[in-house]
């Protein structure tokens, strides 16, 4: 008997090929399709591919084909105030807008720009829960099962969903209704499409794999980043689980207490510290002992590796780039960290806002 897994591979592989697999799909039958099978043949086929980004012009059309078995897939839903619980909640919240703006722009199209820059504002809330998944959710996964570093393809989908934004920010030609509703179309399929995705393959895959000291700890880290817990020391502790003990404390309150962002990566390219604070890229605890790798979209991973090559092989030692982000100017360096005798130790990555330095004219002394 054929399991359902390999069924998917097979199926996966001949959609990539662009064949027909309703046949093969219809061999399933009655049988149970679970959400690791899908995923497990999504990641096979994303590493045959040799790019974590390969599958991604093919995973709508494999969710296309399993939409219908995966809702019939029964899960324990996750209890209110539970980690899973404030994601899903989240989505809700996201769908009822959605279909609310769906009804407006149906009747009157762009001609309320009130009304749009409000739509905009909504699907940028949503950023919070996607940094959710991305720091904390992802992480604690991929210390479950080497599978998870196929998460990397739902973060591209999340880059896709990002810049639609984007393009509804910058879009002012309301006179071109053929533009919008392109626009429109593509924003309601990506959103939609996160939605299920998370609650058909990772929210089920998540309560399967994630016991409930991770899931309590998660919860922590939401609650400390919006300021509803007492609890502290949640990135100490996963700090110093990482370091065997080491009190680094002191040296975490000086860095903190800097005008940019600190993050290094040790010579096996583990996160191993980042400096609280108002980040500019937010971190999370459960980065902490994970692949920087990781910590990357698909479309960044290639520019990642050449950079730690070159540090690696002593090419070089620093690299810096430079980005516009929410209205900042951020530049961002790459250092490599070397012992005494050279050896590489580990990236230094330094994140600053240089809005304010950029303007800076003149001189302004202390007497």
């Amino acid at each position: 008997m054929v399991k359902s897994g390999d069924l998917i591979y097979t199926m996966v592989g001949k959609l990539i090929n662009g064949d027909s697999v309703r046949d093969e799909f219809d061999e399933l039958g009655n049988c149970s399709l679970l959400p690791e099978d899908v995923f497990r043949a999504m990641h096979r086929h994303m590493k045959e591919g040799g790019n974590p980004g390969y599958m991604l012009p093919y995973v709508d059309k494999v969710m296309n084909l399993v939409h219908k078995k995966l809702t019939e897939y029964e899960w324990d839903k996750p209890q209110k105030g539970t980690f899973l619980f404030v994601l899903i909640k989240e989505n809700e919240g996201l769908i009822r807008a959605l279909d609310s703006y769906r009804t407006v722009f149906k009747e009157e199209g762009p001609s309320d720009e009130a009304k749009w820059q409000e739509f905009i504002s909504e699907l940028s809330k949503y950023e919070v829960h996607l940094q959710k998944l991305e720091n904390i959710l992802f992480p604690e996964l991929e210390k479950t099962d080497g599978m998870f570093d196929g998460l990397s393809m739902l973060w591209g989908m999340h880059d896709k969903a990002r810049e639609s934004v984007r393009q509804a920010a910058g879009f002012t030609a309301v006179e071109d209704l053929k533009s919008f509703n392109e626009l429109i179309g593509r924003i309601f399929f990506i959103f939609h499409g996160l939605v299920k995705k998370q609650e058909l393959i990772l929210f089920p895959l998540a309560a399967a794999k994630l016991g409930d000291e991770t899931m309590n700890r998660m919860m922590r880290q939401i609650e400390q980043k919006e300021g509803n817990s007492t609890e502290s020391g949640a990135l100490q502790a996963e700090q110093k689980k990482f370091t065997g003990g080491q009190d680094i404390v002191p040296l975490d309150l000086i860095l903190g207490a800097l005008p940019f962002d600190i993050t290094f990566v040790d010579e096996n390219d583990e996160v191993a510290f980042f400096s609280e604070g108002d980040r500019i890229f937010p971190r999370s605890a459960s980065v902490i002992g994970r692949k920087v790798q990781n910590c990357h979209p698909p479309k960044s991973l290639a520019a990642v590796e050449a950079i730690l090559g070159k540090f690696r092989d002593n090419s070089s030692s620093l690299e810096e780039f430079w980005i516009d982000h929410h209205g900042k100017k951020v530049l961002i360096r790459y250092i490599a960290v070397r012992d005494r005798q050279g050896k590489y130790c580990g990236t230094l990555e330094i994140t600053q806002d240089i809005t304010g330095i950029q303007k800076l004219e003149g001189e302004k002394r202390l007497l």
